[in-house]
């Protein structure tokens, strides 16, 4: 009854179909962690139960959008005035796959979707699409170095932190992996790159993981600014 009364009925209409069960217990939540899926979920629910085990009962719940649909769950929660906090992947789409070199900032226009008056990438001055010369042999390099060096030189991916909104660095493997790369390495016993083996077969490489991790490894994940999205969700931020 609360949603009809916040929003008209068409809109309450489209989001109704859009959202899933896990919704009603995020309703009775004061902050909720919107993610994008199962991996994320995993991990996070995994260092919350060793660093911060009560954050439900604190208020606290971790939401996962099936996929990159946020904005649905973003203005359904907003809307009851519960807060939100968003964590996403830093996606680049190319325009022609394995072509063009120009790409679309898709992770960037995802988190500017949730903010009031906020435009998609491509129309911000006239940047429009970004351009990453390659290599056969090197695109995800260069793809992964334009992400990182972009990052850190944005100032509206600062101030989308500033907002509760945090794009990834890469992604979450990429992410995960400079926080614990001495560890990654440990878990995997030099038997290759931790990042691409943790990218297939998402879930159940995590889970495994998650079995590996001890509670200083936990801690280094939640005390990281590349996890920051967890410390707003304890409201220890």
């Amino acid at each position: 009854m609360k949603i009809k009364l916040l929003l008209n009925h068409t809109d309450f209409s489209k989001l109704k179909r859009e959202l899933n069960e896990s919704l009603t217990t995020a309703l009775f939540s004061d902050r909720v962690l919107l993610i994008e899926g199962p991996s994320e979920k995993v991990l996070f629910e995994k260092v919350l139960s060793e660093v911060f085990p009560n954050y439900e009962l604190e208020g606290g719940y971790i939401l996962q959008v099936e996929g990159i649909k946020f904005k649905p769950y973003f203005k359904t929660l907003t809307s009851l005035g519960i807060s939100c906090i968003v964590r996403t992947d830093n996606d680049l789409r190319e325009t022609v796959m394995g072509e063009s070199q120009l790409f679309e900032y898709i992770g960037y226009n995802r988190c500017a979707s949730l903010m009031d008056d906020w435009v998609n990438w491509e129309k911000l001055g006239n940047q429009g699409f970004i351009y990453i010369p390659y290599e056969k042999g090197n695109r995800a390099e260069q793809i992964n170095l334009w992400k990182i060096t972009n990052y850190a030189k944005t100032q509206d991916i600062k101030t989308l932190r500033q907002n509760n909104i945090f794009l990834s660095k890469i992604d979450l493997e990429n992410d995960l992996n400079e926080v614990l790369y001495q560890e990654l390495n440990v878990w995997r016993r030099q038997k290759g790159d931790a990042v691409s083996y943790l990218q297939k077969k998402k879930m159940l490489r995590m889970l495994k993981l998650c079995d590996f991790l001890k509670m200083k490894d936990c801690e280094k994940i939640y005390n990281h600014d590349l996890f920051e999205c967890l410390k707003k969700l304890t409201g220890e931020l």
